[in-house]
Formats: C-alpha cells, sequence, structure tokens
C-alpha cells in the first residue's frame, strides 16, 4: 500500500510525536552554556552582556532552559545582581558580582577569580563549591554551601 500525506496531514503527525516526546518522563533538555563577553560594568540582565549561544534573554533558569555561566575575561567589571538568579553551574573566573539579591547554584560553583562586593546579597551553593588559583574578593556578600566546599589553592579578602 502507498500512502500520500498532506503537508497539513504531515505537520500534525510530527507535532503528535513531538507532543509525546515531551511527555516522556526523564527526558530533559541539555543546560545552556553562557559566557559574560562585556567588559564593561552593567546589570545581570542587560542581554548584550551574555552569549548565550542562541538563546535570550540572559541566563537564569527557568522552566525550560538551565544555564551554566562562565565568567572569565581578562577584565573586571562590577555586575549588579539586580535581580534573583537561579543557575545549574557558575564558574567565576574575573569580574565582580554586587547587589542585594540572591545567586543560586543547583550544582557547582567553581571559584578561580574575581569576587562578591557588597550590597548584601547572597551565594547559595547548596551542593558543591570548588575554590581554587588566584586570589578571590568577599566583601558584603554571603556564601551558602549546605554540602561540600574544596578549597585547593589562592586566597580570599
Amino acid at each position: 500500500m502507498n500512502y500520500k500525506l498532506s503537508r497539513p496531514h504531515l505537520c500534525g503527525v510530527v507535532a503528535g510525536m513531538l507532543f509525546q516526546v515531551l511527555l516522556i518522563p526523564g527526558i530533559t533538555a541539555q543546560p545552556v552554556n553562557a559566557a559574560l563577553i562585556s567588559a564593561a560594568s552593567g546589570s545581570w540582565t542587560e542581554v548584550f552582556r551574555w552569549n548565550t549561544f542562541g538563546f535570550l534573554p540572559f541566563p537564569n533558569n527557568d522552566d525550560v532552559d538551565d544555564y551554566n555561566v562562565l565568567i572569565a575575561l581578562d577584565a573586571s567589571p562590577t555586575i549588579l545582581l539586580n535581580t534573583s538568579i537561579d543557575l545549574l553551574n557558575l564558574e567565576l573566573a574575573a569580574g565582580f558580582i554586587q547587589g542585594g539579591n540572591t545567586l543560586t547554584t543547583e550544582q557547582t560553583f567553581l571559584w578561580r577569580g574575581g569576587g562578591f562586593i557588597g550590597g548584601n546579597g547572597q551565594l547559595v551553593a547548596p551542593i558543591k563549591i570548588t575554590m581554587s588559583s588566584g586570589t578571590k574578593t568577599l566583601r558584603g556578600f554571603r556564601i551558602v554551601n549546605r554540602q561540600e566546599t574544596t578549597w585547593s589553592s589562592g586566597d580570599v579578602r
């Protein structure tokens, strides 16, 4: 037997298959990698600061996407945490985060440089913090960790 599907019918079949795939438990999207690309200081929510590799506006987990964030420029911009942010993982190697909101990393926070400078905000890293490499700054900011912390090298001032 030969079946010929019209374009609208074929689109309906494909949409139905996608709908079924989305409902299968255990299937999740891959995390989105995002990197800070602006050496100028400014707010976390300014979309032009981030290379989210096709996903906009700025890195903040939601119902669909989880973000791995890298902040590792040659410059040291100050990033204003002007809203609470949830991430999957964060690697901070340069730059400074300040503000009165909460930055949460659901899995790992790797701290290689830069720091947190004021505003009475907090970083919540409930699973793992790893501190290595250079000098790190911590002033007027709180770090909350409930499980594992590894401090292999570097200073915190």
